[in-house]
C-alpha cells in the first residue's frame, strides 16, 4: 500500500488539484468512457491518473475482503480432503529422508502421477509440502507432522478425522435442526457404542486421542 501511495501521488503534490488538470490536459469524457488513457499522457504524468487507480485498488481491496475470506472458508474443504488423502498416501513418510520427484512417489504409492502433482501443488499453495525444482516436493514442518514416524505426529488423528468424523458434517444441518449429536445421526448409535463395535476404529481413536493430548 505505501509503495502504490508513493507511485500514485509522486506527480501529484507539486499540482493544485486532480480535476481542473484533468480538465484542461486531457479528454476527460474519452478517457472516462472508454477507459483508454496513454501511459504518457499528461493526465498519467501528472499523477491524476494514478491517484485514480490507488482509490479504486483500495475501493477493492475494501470490499472485497469478505468476499474473499468466504470463498477462503468455503474451499477450505478441500484442503482438508487433500491433506486426508496426503495422510492416507504416506506421502509424509516417503519424504521424511529428503525430497522426491512426483514419479517417484506416484510409484512409491501406486497413484497416478498427474493427479498426485496436482494434489501436491493443491497442498503446496497452503504451506503443506514445498516444490523445489520442477515436479520436486519436500516436507514442510507442516506436512512433517503426517508421518507417522514422526515424533510430534498427528497422522492418525488427521485419518480419524477423515473417516467417521468427516462423515457426520453431512448430517449438520439435522444437528442444528432436531439438536442431536450428528454422530448419533450418521451412525444410529453413541460415538462410544459404536468404537465397541469396530475395533479398528477404537484403535485409530486410542492413537488419535494420544497424539492430541500432546498438543
Amino acid at each position: 500500500y505505501q509503495f502504490l501511495n508513493h507511485w500514485c501521488t509522486s506527480g501529484f503534490r507539486s499540482q493544485k488539484g486532480i480535476f481542473p488538470k484533468i480538465k484542461k490536459r486531457a479528454n476527460t469524457k474519452v478517457a472516462i468512457a472508454k477507459g483508454i488513457v496513454a501511459p504518457n499522457s499528461p493526465i498519467w504524468q501528472n499523477g491524476s491518473m494514478r491517484y485514480v487507480l490507488l482509490c479504486l485498488f483500495c475501493f477493492s481491496s475494501l470490499f472485497g475482503a469478505g468476499r474473499e475470506k468466504l470463498l477462503d472458508v468455503v474451499a477450505g474443504q478441500w484442503i482438508a480432503e487433500g491433506v486426508y488423502t496426503a495422510a492416507k498416501l504416506d506421502l509424509s513418510g516417503y519424504l521424511l529422508n529428503g525430497s522426491k520427484s512426483v514419479e517417484h512417489l506416484a510409484s512409491l504409492t501406486n497413484s497416478d502421477e498427474d493427479n498426485l502433482y496436482r494434489l501436491l501443488r493443491m497442498l503446496a499453495s497452503v504451506g503443506i509440502f514445498e516444490e523445489g525444482p520442477p515436479h520436486n516436493f519436500s516436507n514442510t514442518s507442516a506436512s512433517a507432522l503426517l508421518a507417522a514416524k514422526h515424533p510430534e505426529s498427528l497422522r492418525s488423528l488427521v485419518l480419524f478425522y477423515s473417516s467417521e468424523i468427516s462423515q457426520c458434517f453431512d448430517k449438520l444441518d439435522k444437528c442444528v435442526r432436531k439438536g442431536k449429536p450428528a454422530f448419533d445421526l450418521t451412525f444410529q448409535k453413541p460415538i462410544f457404542e459404536y468404537l465397541r463395535d469396530h475395533t479398528s476404529s477404537a484403535k485409530l481413536f486410542n492413537v488419535a486421542m494420544t497424539e492430541k493430548s500432546q498438543l
